[in-house]
């Protein structure tokens, strides 16, 4: 079996992935700052005890922000393997993919902060859409690794 090679434009993978760890990390922005000006203890995280002092509109609005972080971690472990597989045979293509999912996520952030959950419908499909095409690249790579291709 021969090594598998990696071209340099696989630094576009890389610096993706990067990015999307870095935007994770700072996707918490707006629930601590929210936490701050309602004064929500930790651990609360919208349901607890500090919570239960805000009025709808406050619990809602935190919630939306948390509901931003916390559902940027349950999709990261997805998009960071999909990518790097998809870099391997298709590096300028995952890169692209990469980059747009950060925009996706940027939209889909500032649309359910601003506006509830209808918000994010345009960065959630921006960000499908590039998970898709991700998962596409990362399974003909595979097939083509195999030399089923």
């Amino acid at each position: 079996m021969a090594p598998i090679v990696l071209s340099s434009d696989f630094g576009y993978v890389l610096l993706a992935s990067a990015l999307i760890s870095t935007q994770c990390s700072l996707s918490v922005r707006g629930a601590a700052k929210l936490r701050r000006e309602f004064d929500i203890k930790y651990p609360d995280t919208g349901n607890g005890r500090h919570s239960q002092k805000l009025s709808d509109e406050q619990w809602e609005r935190f919630n939306n922000a948390q509901r931003v972080h916390l559902n940027y971690v349950e999709h990261i472990g997805t998009i960071q393997p999909l990518l790097w597989a998809a870099g391997v045979v298709h590096p300028t293509y995952a890169g692209a993919f990469g980059f747009s999912y950060i925009v996706g996520r940027e939209l889909y952030g500032y649309g359910y902060q601003k506006s509830g959950p209808k918000g994010r419908i345009s960065g959630f499909l921006v960000w499908q859409l590039s998970t898709i095409g991700l998962l596409g690249l990362a399974i003909h790579g595979s097939v083509k690794l195999l030399g089923f291709l």
